[in-house]
């Protein structure tokens, strides 16, 4: 092959010098259960990168910079533009370093540091550094953070500058100023005991077969093995990524952390062999995995488990169990009420465990009396004593029937109810301290008092304060919500607990309409959610607040229908009530929500004949905002396109405007707004409505 020129640096900066090589790929998102999506790659021509890399073959089918971003053009955010690393036949790689989640790693100073071209990576929490010259000794991921490359990967080109230089040679700077950082970190996952045991072919073989058979969800022997396999060196490391990837809870990060709080006695793989060989996991003579599966870890026969998880279907139905309240709150199962930190999430539950307490209606929902249990692992004692006096004081309730039926705890000081504690887990009398993830003492203790008090409702308050495993491991969150499912030792009882949306959403005034932050389990492992929204309205041009509302949603309910989205307002108190509802007859109001006037105003022009299209173009003459805005009740705050857009859609979500087909004066058939007369009868129309 004849020799690649280097790239002409001269006064270019670093992006416009990698804009000017075909080193271009593009990548896709692609989503993984229980973890973060993975960027796979893709030449341009549609072939899908993997494989050896570097390789003559390899950089033939490198794209430029403008047919990547052609290829591009028209796809969703789930796709991104990618720069090939590596060797470009001249003697010289392409380098890069990745710092990952810099404020968390605390990786700020050796961030800004860096020199040459720096841009935000795609979850704008890290850094990526790209530069141009020798090749240096990969440093791979592990907890440091840091990973720099000369060669085999990718990287993400997100071009959300951070600083754009001139393009330098890095190794120098990941040599001197990264190397030891990372190395620290890698040298600090292992204990000093541990010593790399060699391992014959044979051996490899039997470990790869019994590790194919093994649970690689089991927490306490997970983490044994790893440890046991990193004796073998990078012959274990290997084989520990092959199993471990299999399951849906742990990474690497995660294995660093509790490798270094065990004890090195727990170590060595032909013990970890023998535990396995006592479960039946594999057979104790070889190590290698018999081929079944393991006997049920409860010691029961397989009879007495078909006996107990059979469901006879043609008995009688039970009794259907109402809900605590009607549409919101449901019994017997637990319900999430989401929202932002500071939104009002905890006053509206206090609001509902009095209203509970007293079978009195809250929100204009009719609730079923019970007796309420409020875990407050977030507000303590005077705040709790406030707010409780404002609710009896706003709303005439009995102090004394509260005090009967209502149950208020100051859990602000208690460690969580999940999260690690040592076990003594020896035999013979020996003490072998061992950490367990799962419940606490606290939650041992907080079901003593449930079965004491003995509520049908429990609320708890909330997730952050109560959990204390990682938010984004499906098999964690799973183990928590079915932990609350057993607050009550003997009977079911619903549970409302309170989270915190995701910190994307919680920025700004936005929000996502399923942003709960964590993992989708949250959502998957609930019966009911319920999201208070705030909805705040700013000035486009000075950043003023211009209106605020608050929508409760309803987002999931797997006994039928979400109910509809209830408007809220709070008082001076801080307490909520229903908000105004947009009723049949629309009124042109001056008030902070433009809603009505612009509906209104679709009205108006569709009993005229001037039907307005559904187009949100912002250019569209013929659309909401092209038509209308020039209308003397025109509300004055939505001056741009974008704003007039946010609200047509929220009064189509709201069931306030529908969609029809129409003939136009050419005979092409087109789609107009109408108005619908209730929002809670969609689907049915005002006379004269049209749409045959």
């Amino acid at each position: 092959m004849d020799k690649v020129a280097e790239p002409a640096i001269g006064p270019q900066t670093a992006l416009a010098v990698m804009q000017s090589v075909p080193r271009w790929l593009v990548w896709q998102a692609v989503p993984e259960p229980g973890k973060k999506p993975r960027k796979v790659p893709f030449y341009t021509n549609g072939t899908r990168r993997s494989g050896t890399l570097d390789t003559d073959a390899d950089r033939a089918q490198l794209a430029t910079y403008d047919q990547a971003k052609g290829v591009l053009a028209g796809r969703g955010d789930d796709w991104g533009l990618a720069f090939a690393l590596g060797p470009d036949g001249s003697g010289r790689h392409w380098q890069g370093v990745d710092f990952d989640d810099v404020q968390a790693n605390g990786l700020g100073g050796l961030a800004n540091a860096v020199p040459g071209y720096v841009e935000f990576s795609p979850s704008r929490e890290g850094a990526h550094a790209i530069g141009y010259g020798r090749a240096f000794a990969t440093l791979g991921s592990n907890t440091s953070g840091i990973e720099a490359y000369a060669a085999g990967r990718f990287f993400t080109v997100t071009e959300h500058v951070i600083r754009d230089g001139a393009l330098v040679d890095l190794a120098e700077y990941v040599e001197q100023a990264l190397a030891p950082r990372h190395g620290a970190a890698r040298t600090s996952q292992a204990s000093d005991s541990v010593e790399t045991v060699p391992v014959d072919a044979k051996t490899v073989t039997e470990l790869r077969s019994a590790l194919a058979h093994m649970p690689s969800d089991d927490r306490d022997f997970w983490v044994r093995m790893g440890m046991a396999l990193r004796e073998l060196g990078p012959t274990g490391d290997g084989l520990w990524t092959e199993w471990s990837q299999k399951s849906e809870k742990y990474d690497p990060k995660d294995a660093a952390r509790v490798w270094r709080s065990l004890n090195p006695a727990d170590t060595g793989y032909q013990a970890v062999f023998a535990a396995a060989a006592r479960q039946g996991w594999v057979n104790p003579a070889s190590g290698a995995a018999q081929l079944g599966a393991p006997a049920p870890a409860s010691g029961e026969n397989a009879g007495d488990l078909l006996a107990r998880l059979s469901v006879d279907w043609t008995g009688e139905d039970d009794d259907e169990v109402p809900d605590i309240v009607e549409g919101l709150v449901a019994d017997e199962d637990v319900t999430l009420l989401g929202g932002h930190g500071g939104v009002g999430k905890s006053f509206l539950a206090l609001q509902m465990a009095c209203a509970v307490a007293l079978g009195e209606p809250v929100l204009d929902c009719d609730t079923r009396q019970a007796r309420v249990l409020y875990y407050s692992a977030e507000d303590g004692r005077k705040r709790l004593m406030r707010r409780l006096r404002r609710v009896t004081e706003t709303f005439d309730y009995d102090p004394e029937g509260l005090r009967e039926r209502l149950l208020v705890l100051d859990a602000s000081e208690v460690d969580p109810l999940y999260g690690e504690e040592l076990r003594d887990v020896g035999t013979a009398g020996r003490a072998h301290m061992m950490k367990h993830l799962g419940e606490t003492a606290p939650f041992r203790n907080l079901q003593a008092m449930v079965d004491a008090f003995d509520p049908q409702l429990v609320i708890i308050d909330g997730a952050s304060d109560t959990f204390d495993g990682n938010e984004i491991a499906r098999r964690e969150v799973r183990a928590f919500i079915k932990l609350l499912r057993q607050v009550h030792t003997k009977r079911r009882v619903g549970v409302m607990l309170l989270v915190h949306i995701d910190r994307a959403s919680a920025r700004g005034y936005s929000s996502n309409d399923d942003g709960y932050a964590g993992n989708a389990q949250w959502h998957n492992s609930c019966r009911r959610r319920m999201y208070l929204q705030q909805k705040v309205e700013k000035d486009d041009d000075d950043g003023s607040v211009i209106s605020e509302s608050f929508v409760l949603r309803v987002m999931k309910n797997t006994d039928g229908p979400p109910a509809p989205d209830r408007e809220l307002a709070r008082d001076n108190n801080g307490l909520w009530r229903p908000g105004v509802h947009i009723g049949g007859e629309l009124a042109r109001e001056a008030g902070p929500d433009p809603r009505l006037t612009v509906a209104a105003l679709i009205r108006d022009a569709y009993d005229r004949g001037q039907f307005v299209t559904t187009s949100l173009s912002p250019n569209a003459t013929t659309g909401v905002h092209g038509m209308l805005s020039g209308h003397p009740e025109w509300p004055r705050r939505l001056r741009k396109a974008k704003q007039t857009k946010d609200v047509v859609l929220g009064l189509e979500r709201d069931g306030i405007l529908g969609r029809e087909p129409f003939a136009k004066p050419d005979r092409h058939t087109g789609e107009r707004w109408f108005v619908l007369r209730d929002p809670n009868k969609p689907f049915e129309r005002p006379a004269g409505s049209g749409g045959e």
